[in-house]
């Protein structure tokens, strides 16, 4: 299909038309881009009709006609297999910009972009799938989104830790000494409370923020 401009050249200068044929899809090969075609007046059927204009290609814009639909194809001197021009029910539409991919169905509209390997998917149930890297909404200047199970952990430690010190403090009993002077008491120092709780707190604080996604 390296020669396809040639062909179009060489019927632009000998006033040669295209001969157009319709036909019924029956079968379509997506790697390579092409459709077989059944002609409406029975004649042999069309193998490997080019759906773009380099089955080798990987770039440009590719419109998949659905398995049946009706198609209008384009017969070209010096080329046998032809150019699908119109069809009547479209599957899928691919379109490549360099590494930008955008693919579009009945079901959900995808955007790939290879470099980065990140992808976008809008459903048709109106749902939007985001698998990337990062994610900025808004130039991310309000930070991170929160990582709500660390949240309810760390929320829960804090609850713990308050009815820890409460539960404490209300049962604490503070021992007098009887013996000594008023200014030398002979008893020991009572221990500082303690809660083991609040380092692993600072821990899920600390990991409430998903830096990957800012907003």
């Amino acid at each position: 299909m390296n020669n396809l401009a040639t062909i179009i050249r060489q019927i632009a200068q000998t006033g040669q038309r295209p001969t157009i044929i319709v036909g019924q899809v029956t079968a379509r090969d997506d790697d390579a881009r092409t459709i077989d075609v059944q002609p409406s007046d029975g004649s042999a059927p069309l193998l490997g009709v080019a759906l773009q204009s380099s089955t080798e290609g990987t770039t440009g814009i590719v419109t998949y006609p659905a398995i049946g639909s009706t198609v209008a194809v384009a017969m070209l001197t010096g080329y046998d297999a032809g150019f699908c021009i119109l069809t009547d029910e479209v599957e899928s539409i691919e379109t490549t910009i360099g590494e930008m991919t955008l693919t579009a169905n009945a079901d959900a509209a995808e955007v790939k972009a290879g470099g980065t390997k990140a992808t976008l998917t809008i459903n048709a149930d109106g749902s939007i799938a985001i698998d990337a890297q990062s994610i900025t909404i808004n130039g991310g200047k309000l930070g991170g989104l929160v990582n709500v199970g660390d949240l309810r952990t760390a929320l829960r430690s804090i609850r713990s830790s308050m009815h820890w010190m409460v539960t404490t403090f209300n049962s604490h009993t503070h021992t007098v000494n009887t013996t000594g002077t008023a200014t030398e008491q002979s008893g020991a120092t009572s221990s500082p409370l303690t809660s083991t709780s609040m380092q692993e707190f600072q821990y899920w604080i600390d990991n409430c923020e998903d830096t990957k996604v800012k907003h």
